[in-house]
């Protein structure tokens, strides 16, 4: 099955998500993806979003020639990348956009869901 775009997903402040948000890893990659207007797709019973942003140097950063850089922030790097969000089972779906990151008008939203009119 092929994926469709059915909307988008407006993030409303910088954010800070997994590269691979299926990965187990303890410490993993992370990227800053800064407000926008992001594709929102389906897949069959699987929603997802593509996201761009860039690396978080938060942590222990590698310079090169084995020299390293700790920083306590997060701070974007140069390296630009485009990635898709978790992918949510039509559940989890509803109960993400239940909660308070898409409520409306909440102190607590930092998401806004747009869906195309024709699906």
């Amino acid at each position: 099955m092929s994926a469709t775009q059915i909307g988008t997903i407006e993030i409303l402040q910088p954010r800070v998500y997994p590269l691979d948000a299926e990965s187990s890893d303890p410490s993993p990659t992370e990227v800053i993806v800064q407000p926008g207007s992001y594709e929102l797709y389906r897949d069959g019973d699987v929603t997802y979003w593509l996201m761009r942003g860039q690396i978080n140097q938060r942590g222990l950063w590698r310079e090169g020639d084995g020299m390293f850089v700790a920083t306590a922030s997060d701070k974007p790097s140069a390296i630009e990348v485009v990635f898709p969000s978790r992918r949510f089972g039509p559940g989890e779906w509803a109960k993400l956009i239940a909660g308070v990151e898409f409520a409306e008008g909440s102190a607590k939203q930092r998401l806004r869901l747009s869906l195309a009119v024709d699906r």
